[in-house]
């Protein structure tokens, strides 16, 4: 009865699909870093007569890409008899991150976790958190069964969940001597984070 009375109201929200959405609708996470040497100003791109410095200026696009490790994504859950323990084998760049999201899982003590990492495959940035949803899974089917489970991804479903690279949008302006030294240069570099930060600003940096 109680299920009958709720109401719903839904507001159709503007869809944000790409970085420069996100710049039309000022949609940004508030994470900004910065690299400064010098003072950029007014008059630093000014470009006075054709025999002075050269001046460019544009923008461009870097499509985000796959890591592509060698090794998908894998885990193997031991539940121990002895002290509600649990052994866990898995591809990733951070054991201790893995560690404490699986006793949080699985409401064990810290101590009570032991993950072990015998190879990544080649990871390149890939296997830092991203291993995090499998193995959870994972560990969560060998709490339940009493016993060993191990998890294996097919190239196409690691692909398809586990994330790739930041897609990122620059623009540019640069100040140089006609010899190709570099006298100024300005570089605004945006990044699609998604909907969550995760290691994005690390990314970024």
């Amino acid at each position: 009865y109680a299920a009958s009375l709720v109401k719903i109201n839904y507001e159709p929200l503007k869809e944000i699909l790409t970085i420069k959405d996100a710049i039309e609708n000022n949609s940004f996470f508030t994470n900004k870093r910065e690299v400064q040497r010098g003072v950029i100003d007014s008059k630093t791109f000014e470009i006075e007569n054709e025999s002075d410095d050269l001046y460019f200026e544009g923008e461009f696009n870097l499509g985000g890409q796959e890591h592509f490790y060698f090794e998908p994504h894998g885990c193997l859950v031991i539940p121990k008899k002895e002290d509600n323990e649990y052994e866990i084998f898995v591809s990733t760049q951070i054991l201790n991150l893995l560690q404490k999201d699986i006793s949080n899982v699985l409401e064990v003590p810290f101590n009570r976790v032991v993950c072990k990492s015998k190879r990544v495959g080649g990871a390149f940035g890939g296997k830092e958190t991203r291993c995090t949803q499998f193995a959870l899974a994972t560990a969560i089917a060998a709490k339940k069964l009493g016993r060993p489970i191990r998890t294996v991804l097919d190239r196409d479903i690691d692909m398809s969940l586990s994330g790739n690279r930041h897609p990122y949008y620059a623009k540019y302006k640069l100040r140089m001597t006609k010899e190709g030294i570099f006298k100024s240069c300005d570089i605004e570099i945006i990044l699609n984070a998604g909907h969550s930060l995760d290691l994005s600003h690390a990314t970024l940096d």
